[in-house]
């Protein structure tokens, strides 16, 4: 299985080796190893390559539901990509420069999962494999609301033909849609990338000769000026989270994990989640934004027992110290509030200059734990966070989760 590139940008290291081994510092416990795909067990269908990386992220996805399947649909689709374009692969193959390779492979790919029958969800995200490889039979409604979608215009002939004949699609954006395409070149030997910009993921051929982006939403080339213009790309984003740079093998592991952890939130499997957000920081140490989800959740989690405003407050403490980012500030007023120091939490809030954001998964939310004003005027009362929540005092939009989740 092929190593994914270092980040081209590292986060820089004196500000991380003083003590920002979150792994030790967050008291995760061991990275654990997925479970096999490759078995009978899993769909009953047997893969004669080494798992890649796709099967990987799917296993990690049972390991907190064991009634997750799919694998059958994620081979039959890579395998699709792979075999196309290894038919399609001109005579002689040197007639092709690297660049044109690239092209040809995205495309191919990109169109073998149009013909599978995957769309852009007419609402919501799709932040796990597992929903994406999920079959669905989509109402007219949501066949109409589908094809609005800039995403779906060149599917929309595809996708008339799938639903006149009564059968099933699949919902994928843009990171999921991205690990199909890390899979198929993991079988084609081919150094492709995720890459991680606000409120979106890409993948990227990125070779010593060729840096070529490919968006798997709109199925279109785009350059790095694109996405620092339109998502709003920024220099401390880049040097602290490692926007625009090649993703490595770990931060697309730790960012699984966070996604799974979220998940679990939401189904209020609290035990799951924890275990997923320090398997998250364990997984990449220097991910940023998942030692900040872990002391969100330590401080904020709807159920007392699994709380740790300490440790939320030690973690948000040292991220505060590296840079003064909104969400990471927000993290630390909420664990000053949980251990009852209202006064700080109020201070540390009026003293943000809301110049970050959160990256959660493929997702960009300003203030994505609630209307700041809320918080503050629930410390004002003597209100924890998540006493804020249940009392109403302190508003979250719903208006991002997962579609049918």
């Amino acid at each position: 299985m092929r190593v994914l590139t270092p980040l081209a940008r590292p986060i820089a290291t004196g500000s991380l080796a003083a003590g920002f081994a979150f792994a030790a510092a967050c008291r995760a416990p061991p990275h654990p190893r997925p479970p096999a795909l490759s078995s009978p067990a899993a769909d009953g269908v047997a893969s004669a390559q080494q798992p890649t990386i796709a099967e990987s992220l799917l296993a990690l996805e049972r390991m907190g539901d064991a009634s997750i399947r799919h694998h059958a649909e994620l081979l039959a689709t890579v395998d699709l990509a792979v075999t196309r374009y290894r038919a399609s692969t001109p005579e002689p193959a040197s007639s092709e420069s690297e660049g044109q390779r690239a092209t040809r492979f995205f495309r191919t790919v990109d169109r073998a999962l149009v013909d599978r029958g995957y769309l852009f969800p007419p609402t919501g995200l799709v932040e796990l494999l597992h929903q994406a490889l999920e079959p669905r039979t989509l109402t007219r409604a949501d066949l109409e609301r589908a094809l609005k979608h800039l995403e779906n215009r060149r599917r929309a002939e595809t996708l008339a033909r799938f639903h006149g004949a009564g059968s099933t699609l699949h919902v994928v954006d843009c990171d999921v849609a991205g690990v199909f395409y890390l899979a198929a070149a993991e079988r084609l030997g081919f150094p492709v990338v995720l890459v991680c910009v606000p409120n979106h993921m890409f993948v990227r051929w990125s070779s010593p000769t060729i840096r070529r982006n490919w968006d798997p939403n709109l199925g279109a080339a785009f350059d790095d000026a694109h996405y620092v213009t339109e998502c709003g790309v920024t220099e401390d984003g880049r040097m602290l989270l490692g926007w625009l740079a090649d993703m490595p093998r770990t931060r697309v592991f730790s960012t699984w994990h966070r996604n799974i952890a979220h998940w679990h939130e939401r189904h209020r499997r609290h035990d799951e989640a924890l275990a997923a957000h320090r398997a998250a920081v364990a997984a990449d140490p220097t991910d940023l934004e998942a030692a900040n989800a872990l002391g969100w959740f330590l401080a904020t989690c709807p159920d007392p027992g699994h709380r740790d405003a300490a440790e939320a407050r030690a973690i948000a403490s040292r991220l505060v110290a590296l840079a003064p980012r909104s969400a990471w500030i927000d993290t630390l007023a909420a664990a000053q509030a949980e251990l009852g120091d209202f006064a700080a939490a109020i201070e540390t809030k009026r003293n943000s200059p809301r110049v970050g954001a959160a990256v959660v998964g493929d997702l960009h939310l300003d203030d994505a734990e609630g209307d700041s004003d809320d918080a503050v005027r629930a410390y004002a009362r003597g209100l924890t966070y998540a006493e804020g929540i249940a009392r109403g005092v302190i508003y979250e939009p719903k208006n991002a989760l997962p579609y049918d989740d």
